[in-house]
């Protein structure tokens, strides 16, 4: 009985103390105490300020507390309040004595605190205060504690500048080199700046006029006893501020991808007796591997917004498969309206985190091992995120492509081609002897005698965005060898007009679905031997995989005849599955050298004139 009791009393006094816990929860407070310190007595000086920091004439924040290069200086302590937020940025400025450099900022001791900028003389420093927890709830008041240092070293015989911090950055490792001693010299361009690129370096000796260096942005050069100076040169920004790029997770090594339009809306769970927000954005967003990454135009993101100087954006907005996240991250309001919020991206030392603020959390954009992606509180490498920007320079390490199968070829005058159909939000150039067809005009269809005309777009060429196209390739199974380089998307470049070749970047579709309008065909194969495989645009009714071309001929145009021009065969089954219909349109490959007048009749031998060749007007003087 008394063991009972014992039992019943413990539980009792548990339940209180949860009582009283969340009783506390809406009056907290959160403590900072920061120290601020140089790692040499004569090495440079350190200045930090609570205020957005203004940089003066002599290159000091204006208002911000000197910390002395002889002694700690704690910045905060645990008797001011600063203020209910659970995160406060505070800002430091390095200044260093001559002949020294601050080769970094670090965190010699503690928790709580993320340098945005750490190689820079000014840096944003964001604090985050945490509670203690009682079986899995907060309780009390928050706080934090560490140590941030400015790490100043003597400048080498080389050292690395750049022609504006604001377009990009340079550094020469080591740092304190000297004569004799093999340099390497680099320029990182902003990732928050479209169009910034590395150019080239200037070599700089004493008073001299700058000598042009034609190089890569990283490079080795062997010091003297001379200081030399290497200048990066970037071009400056485009009127954009944003790029096409891949988003790797950290932790996972799997890549951000679009997957749906559904909103991302503000949810709860149970951790314990506490119910917790979060954000599930698992029906929009979802991790794939790499090798899924290389062909999948969903992990093709265009990254937008306001440039913050540190490397991120404020105002993130990440778009792709026409999905638009500024739209789709909600919170709910204490009035129960969902509206949307801003995410910002914040540069760190080894990636990017994108967060944002829901009353006075942090929430982070993470991905785990499933393959999932959500917003929640953990600060983690399930948060960090490497962004892959593709740019022509990289376009060996860092590029989006097509695969075809190799069945779906044709051998013509001894020379093998390879299809596959692609239909993309964005428009991209072709490259490496890529060639693109879609279909131009319902006159371009003759049902009666199973032919349909396509027009070519040549390599090296744009194909604008939401243009259902096939495409010609010179190899199979490889992305590599068949690149499509992505290109901002505006008025100019993106389809506007509903053609016959149709795709979808987000909804799979049956043909059932479009039986009123017409009759509905894909380009398959009715085998998988390519000697055998026949392909063609054939009847289909099973679902159509995103981001796939498909064909809808209406009724109305059964009477319509036309020479044909190009036609082309594609495997559109996700399971590699073949045809089996018989009722479909023919295969034909004419000459491309065959002309035609502006009527579309053939010409055996042209004169004088304009004519049509290759699907382009042609004049013949």
């Amino acid at each position: 009985m008394k063991s009972l009791f014992s039992r019943y009393l413990i539980v009792t006094i548990i339940a209180l103390i949860l009582f009283h816990v969340q009783s506390m929860a809406s009056n907290v407070n959160y403590y900072y105490k920061v120290t601020v310190k140089a790692n040499s007595t004569a090495g440079g000086k350190v200045y930090v300020s609570e205020t957005s920091q203004v940089v003066n004439g002599e290159g000091v924040v204006e208002g911000a507390q000197y910390v002395s290069n002889t002694q700690q200086q704690e910045y905060y302590n645990t008797n001011s309040i600063v203020s209910s937020s659970q995160t406060k940025d505070i800002y430091v400025y390095a200044k260093p004595e001559s002949g020294y450099v601050l080769q970094n900022w670090t965190i010699s001791s503690g928790s709580g605190a993320v340098i945005l900028t750490p190689q820079q003389s000014s840096s944003t420093v964001s604090l985050t205060s945490t509670r203690s927890t009682f079986f899995g709830v907060p309780y009390g008041d928050g706080s934090m504690t560490c140590t941030i240092q400015a790490n100043f070293v003597q400048i080498g015989m080389v050292k690395a500048e750049s022609n504006n911090y604001n377009w990009g950055s340079a550094t020469a490792s080591p740092v304190n080199n000297r004569n004799g001693q093999t340099v390497t010299l680099t320029a990182i361009p902003k990732i928050a700046l479209q169009g910034v690129k590395f150019l080239y370096w200037e070599k700089i000796v004493g008073g001299q006029d700058p000598v042009r260096i034609d190089g890569n942005a990283t490079m080795t050069v062997v010091a003297t006893n001379t200081v030399t100076t290497y200048r990066a040169v970037f071009s400056p920004p485009a009127e954009t501020k944003g790029v096409y790029c891949r988003i790797k997770n950290k932790a996972t090594n799997t890549y951000l991808t679009v997957i749906g339009a559904n909103p991302i809306e503000q949810k709860t769970r149970q951790d314990g007796n506490n119910e917790l927000v979060y954000f599930d954005v698992s029906s929009s967003f979802k991790m794939i591997s790499s090798s899924e990454a290389l062909t999948n135009p969903g992990s093709v993101i265009f990254i937008s917004g306001e440039d913050n100087g540190n490397g991120g954006f404020s105002y993130t907005n990440l778009e792709a498969q026409t999905v638009n996240m500024r739209n789709r991250i909600m919170v709910n309001t204490s009035d129960g309206d969902i509206v949307p919020i801003d995410v910002t991206t914040l540069k760190h030392a080894n990636g990017y985190r994108f967060s944002f603020v829901g009353g006075d959390t942090p929430y982070y954009m993470r991905a785990d091992n499933s393959g999932n992606v959500t917003f929640d509180t953990g600060v983690d490498n399930n948060s960090l995120w490497d962004i892959q920007v593709f740019d022509r320079d990289q376009i060996d390490n860092i590029y989006f492509g097509v695969a075809p199968k190799n069945y779906f070829c044709m051998t013509r005058n001894g020379v093998t081609k390879y299809y596959t159909t692609l239909y993309t939000s964005f428009p991209y150039q072709l490259m490496d002897g890529v060639v693109a067809y879609w279909i131009e005009g319902e006159n371009q269809v003759d049902q009666v005698g199973k032919k349909v005309t396509l027009t070519e777009i040549p390599t090296g060429e744009t194909v604008p965005g939401r243009l259902a196209v096939v495409l010609e390739c010179s190899s199979y199974g490889d992305a590599k060898k068949n690149r499509l380089f992505p290109i901002e998307a505006n008025s100019s470049n993106v389809v506007q007009d509903f053609y016959l070749m149709h795709g979808d970047c987000l909804t799979k579709h049956l043909p059932s679905e479009y039986e009123e309008l017409g009759t509905f065909y894909i380009l398959s194969v009715k085998t998988t031997d390519p000697a055998t495989s026949d392909m063609g645009f054939y009847t289909y009714s099973k679902e159509i995989p995103t981001n796939k071309a498909f064909v809808v001929v209406p009724k109305e145009y059964e009477n319509l005849a036309k020479e044909v021009s190009f036609i082309w065969g594609e495997d559109i089954a996700q399971e590699g599955q073949v045809t089996t219909g018989t009722d479909g349109f023919q295969l034909v490959l004419p000459d491309k050298n065959v002309y035609y007048d502006l009527q579309g009749r053939k010409v055996e031998h042209p004169q004088k004139g304009v004519y049509i060749r290759n699907s382009r007007k042609i004049v013949i003087k």
